[in-house]
């Protein structure tokens, strides 16, 4: 993802994390920016991998770095895994939740998987107002899962409404443009004098295509990412058909 494995852990240097209970992180990747956050922080992160591929080379990544305990990967859905109760001190989601079916099942799901006072931390793709737009049409037609999209607003609304305590939302759409501008110059400068074979050329043209309709998108101002910093205090159970919907 755009930033490496120093974007996500740099916008967490000014949050307490809690200590003594594990961290979850489920959308890990290959799970280079959970591991930079494991060592950086002194954290235990467990990591939820939707693909199978991915989980399990993220495993053998952590295995040969000699993080298999601090930072282990495992393969499972984050949709409907379940996640126990008042387990963990943090859940991360770095761009996951705009392609869940069900966002409020999956944060109601994590509130109940915090410790008191645990943390969640997300990064994730909004839209800056219910306008439409061809930009967004043509990034919508680009994604390989259909996005489930709410503004910044029904965003901290649904937050609220599950009892999370939103401490802090930071637009970081300009920094993010900046790495996916950074990150592909890089690879081309790779492809200079690379060698590649055709099914792997395929794969990156594909992927080229997917990131300039993102970027295109949050160019346009249409879309932006956001980091949300929120904390979990436990009150009143708030049921998952309490009338409330979120587009």
């Amino acid at each position: 993802l755009p930033g490496g494995d120093s974007f996500f852990p740099g916008l967490l240097r000014d949050i307490s994390l809690p200590s003594g209970c594990p961290c979850l992180d489920v959308a890990p990747g290959l799970g280079g920016s959970m591991r930079a956050v494991a060592k950086a922080y002194g954290l235990s992160v467990e990591g939820l991998e939707g693909d199978p591929l991915f989980a399990l080379a993220g495993g053998t990544f952590s295995d040969q770095l000699g993080m298999l305990t601090q930072a282990p990967i495992r393969s499972g859905n984050p949709e409907t895994e379940p996640l126990g109760d008042k387990h963990y001190g943090a859940i991360f989601a770095r761009e996951a939740l705009f392609s869940f079916r069900d966002r409020k099942k999956f944060l109601a799901t994590a509130m109940r998987a915090l410790v008191d006072g645990g943390v969640l931390l997300i990064t994730d793709y909004v839209l800056a107002d219910r306008q439409k737009s061809d930009v967004l049409d043509a990034w919508r037609a680009a994604e390989p899962l259909k996005p489930s999209l709410c503004t910044l607003e029904e965003y901290s609304e649904l937050l609220t409404h599950l009892r999370y305590e939103v401490k802090s939302t930071e637009d970081v759409t300009d920094a993010y443009v900046g790495h996916i501008q950074a990150g592909w110059r890089a690879l081309h400068a790779h492809l200079k004098n690379a060698k590649i074979q055709p099914e792997k050329a395929a794969t990156l043209i594909e992927e080229a295509d997917l990131w300039m309709a993102r970027s295109r998108a949050l160019e346009s101002r249409k879309l932006k990412l956001i980091f949300i910093h929120a904390r979990m205090h436990r009150g009143m159970k708030r049921a998952l058909n309490d009338p409330m919907s979120i587009d």
